[in-house]
């Protein structure tokens, strides 16, 4: 895992971690990629990039659009989820995709 600080270090500014073969049940194993970055106070941005599967028990799979990643801008002030590109996480066949802009 790699955790990364903003320019005046007072706050996180992305967090990025690889697993391989882990598991902490035994029955589930997630291999791949996943990062986060951004930020902000009121305006929050956020950019994530997954390429994560689910082997065991159960199979599945976390993905981002890439290049670009799923980016996503929410205000505090007035809560209103906006993205760009996709995120979509399918187990055993199921799809499950973000929230709908706007909402």
């Amino acid at each position: 895992m790699e955790i990364t600080e903003d320019a005046a270090r007072l706050t996180v500014a992305g967090v990025s971690v690889t697993y391989r073969d882990y598991s902490d049940d035994g029955v589930h194993v997630i291999d791949g990629t996943e990062s986060i970055a951004g930020g902000g106070s009121l305006d929050i941005a956020l950019t994530w990039h997954s390429n994560l599967t689910l082997s065991g028990r159960q199979q599945g799979t976390k993905v981002t659009s890439e290049p670009g990643g799923f980016a996503s801008t929410i205000n505090l002030q007035q809560p209103v989820f906006n993205a760009t590109g996709t995120l979509t996480t399918t187990i055993d066949g199921r799809v499950y995709q973000q929230p709908a802009n706007g909402t």
